[in-house]
């Protein structure tokens, strides 16, 4: 969670903040933040749904509709909850992530005179963000600042970059290797499509495995969703794994070639280790905001790309193959890639935190 990369760095520079973690409730996001030894509250929290299907249908799906009014309520209620634990709390600056939750408490913050910083990870804004710019006292970009020459927001923009937690600074290839048996001479093909993983692009890698595994080791983060299935395609040199935790900073400095997502967070981590890249961006996203990301990448160099569209296990047997067996190919990607890394994301984004905080203060 790059939240937590922040606290990190929060802390590093002010030993004696208090940090506090306003979420969903979930039980997972809620162990994990304590773990860092942050108090943490919720807020009740919706979102509008907009798929993309045309402004007639979006406006007279019943099944919209219902789901639009009833988190309508649960974004109230949740800016009442909001209100009473920033007035309880009484903090020198609100951050928020553009997440559910961050709508209803950057509003209460201002409603309350609460500086407010925001972080925008995509290369183009989401909703709850646009929201809130206006309302913003500070606003970060993990994209560079050009992105949005069209917002409209009397607050300054910062390109920061987005923070990856510090902890996969301390990756060792022989212990990825040693972990999950490989072979320490034969290249590692390392496919992530998120925790909750990638349906199609698993699809395609099970149909592409008689063929890959010729080559490459396959590791691969099915998902909650898809590793039963994974597991069922079990064979030598392919290793499915429902989600990387510790392991993954290993796995990244172990990986030859990385297929992903394009999800901000993701391609930080990626800049961050220098690793070639295939992305296949999720045409589902919000402003499909994965394609333009993609394609920025794309445009510095920095990765290839392979519309969901285009997906084949021909077209994507091709494009590791090619990787594989041209090293310059791999180097040029590599070098372009960490061209994009803002190894000091975290500290530049709680600089500017600390700083629109002692303005308040």
């Amino acid at each position: 969670m790059p939240v937590l990369a922040l606290s990190q760095a929060l802390r590093s520079q002010i030993k004696s903040a208090e940090i506090f973690f306003i979420g969903t409730g979930d039980a997972a996001e809620q162990k994990l933040v304590e773990a860092q030894g942050l108090k943490y509250y919720s807020v009740p929290s919706g979102k509008f749904r907009r798929y993309g299907r045309g402004v007639v249908t979006e406006l007279t799906d019943i099944k919209t509709i219902r789901a639009n009014i009833k988190d309508a309520g649960r974004y109230i209620n949740g800016r009442r909850r909001a209100r009473a634990i920033l007035r309880e709390l009484n903090p020198d600056v609100v951050f928020t992530k553009g997440s559910n939750p961050s709508v209803p408490v950057g509003q209460a913050a201002a409603q309350l005179g609460i500086p407010l910083v925001i972080h925008e990870s995509d290369s183009i804004m989401g909703l709850a963000n646009r929201i809130l710019a206006r309302k913003a006292s500070a606003i970060a970009t993990g994209f560079p600042i050009k992105h949005f020459d069209k917002l409209k927001t009397k607050a300054h923009l910062t390109y920061t970059g987005s923070p990856i937690r510090e902890a996969l600074s301390s990756g060792i290839a022989a212990r990825a290797d040693k972990h999950f048996k490989l072979d320490p001479k034969r290249p590692v093909l390392l496919v992530i499509g998120g925790s909750q993983g990638a349906l199609p692009i698993n699809q395609i890698i099970w149909e592409s495995l008689d063929t890959l595994t010729q080559h490459v080791q396959i590791i691969h983060q099915a998902g909650t969703h898809s590793i039963a299935e994974a597991t069922k395609h079990a064979r030598p040199h392919y290793y499915p794994v429902e989600r990387l935790g510790e392991e993954l900073a290993d796995v990244y400095q172990r990986a030859d070639v990385v297929i992903s997502r394009a999800g901000a967070t993701t391609l930080a981590e990626l800049a961050h280790f220098h690793k070639p890249v295939i992305l296949i961006p999720w045409p589902g996203a919000a402003n499909d905001h994965q394609v333009a990301n993609a394609a920025f990448f794309s445009h510095k160099g920095a990765a290839r790309v392979i519309e969901q569209d285009h997906l084949t296990p021909e077209t994507l047997v091709e494009a590791v193959e090619s990787l594989l067996k041209h090293p310059n190919d791999r180097k040029h990607l590599s070098e372009a890639i960490g061209r994009l890394a803002k190894s000091d994301a975290a500290v530049e984004l709680a600089e500017l935190v600390i700083k629109t905080g002692k303005h308040h203060g």
